[in-house]
């Protein structure tokens, strides 16, 4: 495993996959879950959490969506505050 993940072709999400397999891990789906957004895209235990949550604002997306808080309907938006009319 460690030399085929070491020529880069596979991708991490597939290496993990094979790893969690090769080792018997129950559950496989549900640790993938953990590993994965909410596209399916691999994020690497190596990613910080604030990196995740900067990614994030740069696509217009909820930071706070990374970690289970905000609104998903809306996209940047703070569901807690109240608008200010002045």
């Amino acid at each position: 495993m460690v030399e085929a993940d070491s020529t880069q072709y596979l991708p991490p999400l597939v290496v993990v996959r094979l790893l969690l397999q090769v080792l018997k891990v129950r559950d496989v789906d549900e640790i993938i879950a953990h590993v994965t957004g909410d596209n399916g895209e691999f994020i690497s235990p190596r990613d910080t959490a604030g990196q995740e949550a900067v990614d994030r604002f740069r696509r217009g997306e909820d930071p706070a969506s990374a970690f289970g808080g905000g609104d998903p309907s809306q996209p940047g938006q703070d569901p807690a505050r109240e608008p200010v009319t002045v």
